[in-house]
């Protein structure tokens, strides 16, 4: 079985040594599995087995059966970082000064979906917002995606994104969605303070009802012959650029 597909009781499967060394730095290891022999996969078990976690060495082929042949000999079972409710997040989010929560407007791919996580947890967002239906979640692609960054972001699924953006926006966040038709140009948005970035579904974009409610559209400078990029790229642009500014402020 290809662990990319994989949930049962036990939690969600990680793979490869970032992932499950994240996943043990947030405490949401149920069980590592390590290939014997493999010396890139010791320090890890060691670790695992000085926290208390089950450690199982297993051959390269069970590790192949448990989550695929990309796991550089460790492999480990996960939960997830708990879904919050929204208020609670954004409870969270603003005790924190000039909070970032990221809001997936119904992303399809489970892949964009964790390394969307990725980029949010690396450059220092305080949330994920994700809609409960008709959209990816938190599922084992997801997670292997994020390399381990689903376990420790905190994340809310919502109902409905249009009405979720109306509730950040009554907590003071400034609401930027990504848009390739947008009226600013990123390079010219002030990301300081407390803000909400906006990043569309494949295909479709972000929804009119949420273009609507954004206090700004922002743009991306496209120099070649293609409109828009991967969300996940997007994704990662607007973050690093939201990250420039407030470190050089």
């Amino acid at each position: 079985m290809n662990g990319d597909r994989r949930q049962d009781p036990g939690g969600l499967w990680a793979s490869g040594p970032r992932a499950v060394a994240m996943a043990l730095d947030a405490r949401r290891v149920t069980k590592v599995y390590v290939q014997r022999s493999s010396r890139q996969a010791a320090s890890l078990a060691e670790r695992a087995m000085a926290s208390g976690v089950t450690v199982e060495f297993v051959p390269r082929e069970a590790l192949h059966r448990l989550v695929g042949p990309h796991h550089q000999g460790v492999a480990a079972r996960i939960m997830a970082s708990p879904a919050k409710e929204l208020g609670e997040l954004l409870d969270v989010a603003c005790e924190r000064k000039d909070p970032v929560i990221v809001v997936l407007d119904h992303l399809q791919d489970p892949h964009n979906v964790g390394a969307v996580a990725r980029s949010a947890e690396a450059f220092g967002a305080s949330g994920l917002v994700l809609a409960r239906r008709r959209a990816a979640g938190l599922t084992p692609g997801a997670m292997k995606a994020s390399a381990g960054a689903l376990s420790v972001i905190p994340t809310a699924q919502v109902a409905n994104i249009a009405q979720a953006v109306d509730v950040m926006k009554e907590r003071g966040l400034w609401v930027v969605a990504a848009d390739p038709r947008g009226e600013a140009d990123l390079a010219d948005v002030d990301l300081r303070g407390a803000v909400a970035i906006v990043i569309g579904g494949e295909g479709e974009g972000v929804s009119r009802l949420v273009r609507e409610r954004s206090d700004v559209r922002a743009r991306l400078a496209m120099g070649g012959a293609m409109p828009s990029l991967n969300a996940s790229v997007a994704a990662g642009i607007f973050l690093y650029e939201t990250f420039r500014q407030r470190r050089g402020s």
